[in-house]
């Protein structure tokens, strides 16, 4: 089955209230400002929900050390530099870890948002079925991962990431 999907973008991340993101579902990536012109691909994903909402819930799992947090000089090099390798969703966290994202809170945050500050979102619109929606999702996945590098170094996959 062949599909064509338009991709609408680069939306900034939502902050606060203010929103330039689509109040409609579909698929979406997560992508970072490239030194040589474009845009390194971080991450696809779905919703069924309007974006703007989908965000807000990827604001706060950055806010609460979930997610991956990059130097984003490094990143626009092509580099792919963790800060802090994040808590995804583990149920058991490792004490020493939740200590140090206590003792490293106001660091983090701050990495936090200056990583979302600098992510740039393209979206396609798309009313389907969730398990089309998922299978597209992991389709672009499967095509970012294969992509040429540094593209395909900086991409998470599941919950495996991706490092040569």
């Amino acid at each position: 089955m062949q599909m064509k999907i338009e991709w609408v973008g680069p939306f900034a991340w939502p902050s606060g209230r203010n929103s330039s993101l689509p109040e409609w579902g579909g698929v979406y990536l997560w992508t970072f400002p490239y030194y040589q012109g474009g845009y390194i691909p971080y991450i696809a994903g779905i919703t069924t929900r309007p974006l703007v909402k989908r965000f807000r819930e990827h604001t706060r799992c950055y806010r609460d050390g979930m997610y991956t947090l990059f130097d984003m000089k490094a990143l626009s090099q092509g580099l792919r530099v963790e800060r802090w390798l994040g808590f995804w969703f583990h149920k058991q966290r490792p004490p020493e870890r939740v200590e140090e994202f206590k003792r490293r809170q106001t660091e983090l945050q701050a990495l936090a948002s200056e990583q979302m500050v600098t992510c740039q979102i393209f979206a396609a619109r798309l009313t389907a079925e969730r398990r089309l929606l998922e299978r597209l999702e992991a389709s672009v996945m499967k095509q970012m991962y294969n992509g040429p590098k540094p593209f395909c170094d900086n991409i998470r996959i599941g919950s495996k990431l991706r490092t040569l």
